[in-house]
């Protein structure tokens, strides 16, 4: 039932990936499929699309072609789009871009084109508008505690009803745990794989081991490179509760599997050498006759090689998704 309900998601997901070209786009972006991308979004370019201009300038620079990058931007921001302008303005939501460094025509000028652009999606209905506003603008309101947070988390909610997944993570600090809680389950049931790594630590922190396992192993049935990552980091430390009580233990062959899990959906992955061995002695270096380092094995040649086909078998029907979108801070 389990394996269903996520099957389910998961074309519920591709489908709505693939309603236009530009949303085509995305997701092969979102799959690492940056040359293939970046084809796209030049067609939709040339035919007038500013949004798909910036898109294009976002997967010129994953494919390091860096200053044509800049200079596409500079086209999106003139055809209109904000999230162009506010790659230009280098504050706000892409703050500390490789703008000035690049040496792109960065100029503060393009901020306050960039919010009244996103004042007329928003009122148009658009989430991820709705959203760079909360995030970009202060107001009188903010003052007030209780209207604070009373108000954040009606936008934010606004936001994520009209589109915007990644609005539902800026309510933590809002809104109370519980409140939280309810968020990110609706967020991770429309297949939000980020929501479902939230919900790992929630339930985690809470003592809640089988829960927090199962919203983690959904996100990584959606091909989220992330939950592999969450996962081996925590085989390799181990985690505790709220508590102080250790409620994942580490667990060496866990460690490797999720490190390659993570690899090859498009992660970060360490060499295999430091998650199978380990200095033998309190972490201080201890030589052989020779001089060598020594070192414990954790996992043995044959126990990698098992696992290595139990990855590769694991990942030959799932895609990766990065599961960004422009109001990601992690573009670049």
């Amino acid at each position: 039932m389990k394996k269903f309900i996520v099957i389910c998601l998961m074309l519920l997901h591709s489908a709505v990936w693939a309603n236009t070209p530009i949303e085509q786009g995305i997701r092969l972006f979102n799959q690492k499929e940056y040359q293939q991308a970046q084809q796209i979004f030049q067609q939709q370019s040339d035919a007038g699309s500013a949004y798909a201009t910036f898109w294009l300038g976002v997967t010129q620079y994953k494919n390091r072609q860096h200053f044509e990058a800049g200079q596409t931007f500079l086209q999106a921001a003139e055809m209109g789009d904000p999230w162009a302008m506010n790659v230009l303005g280098d504050k706000y939501i892409y703050a500390f871009n490789p703008c000035r460094f690049l040496g792109w025509p960065c100029d503060d000028k393009w901020n306050d084109k960039a919010f009244r652009v996103w004042k007329k999606q928003a009122d148009e209905g658009n989430g991820n508008a709705i959203l760079a506003l909360r995030i970009t603008q202060s107001y009188f309101w903010e003052l007030i505690p209780f209207y604070r947070s009373y108000n954040s988390e009606k936008i934010f909610f606004d936001a994520f009803q009209k589109g915007s997944n990644h609005a539902i993570l800026k309510m933590g600090g809002w809104v109370s745990d519980d409140k939280y809680t309810y968020y990110l389950k609706l967020a991770a049931n429309q297949g939000y794989a980020p929501a479902m790594v939230s919900l790992y630590y929630t339930q985690l922190y809470d003592g809640d081991v089988e829960g927090a396992l199962k919203w983690i192993n959904q996100a990584i049935q959606l091909g989220y490179p992330t939950a592999a990552r969450v996962l081996f980091l925590a085989y390799d430390l181990g985690k505790e509760d709220k508590l102080g009580d250790k409620v994942i233990r580490s667990n060496p062959q866990k460690a490797y599997y999720y490190n390659k899990l993570s690899g090859a959906l498009g992660g970060e992955e360490e060499t295999s050498s430091i998650v199978s061995t380990r200095l033998i002695k309190d972490g201080l270096p201890v030589s052989d006759e020779n001089g060598e380092p020594v070192f414990e094995i954790l996992v043995t040649e044959q126990e990698q090689a098992d696992m290595d086909k139990q990855v590769a078998e694991f990942v030959k029907d799932i895609k990766p998704n990065l599961f960004l979108d422009e109001t990601s801070i992690n573009l670049f």
